[in-house]
């Protein structure tokens, strides 16, 4: 175990072990976000230009 801390730069919690340059929470948490972005991605370049439109019309309800 090492005796340096680190504060994370998101959170700014101690921590002894930075992850990608974070806590081990604020880079899962900020990894699920990513995930889902690339998802939500994906799935928009998947649908067709009618689908879009009606997504479109439908969140502007």
């Amino acid at each position: 175990m090492s005796d340096k801390q680190f504060n994370c730069p998101q959170c700014g919690d101690h921590t002894e072990a930075l992850h990608e340059g974070y806590c081990e929470a604020c880079c899962t948490s900020n990894q699920a976000a990513l995930d889902d972005h690339n998802f939500q991605h994906d799935r928009w370049a998947r649908l067709s230009s009618t689908d879009r439109d009606a997504e479109i019309k439908r969140a502007h309800r």
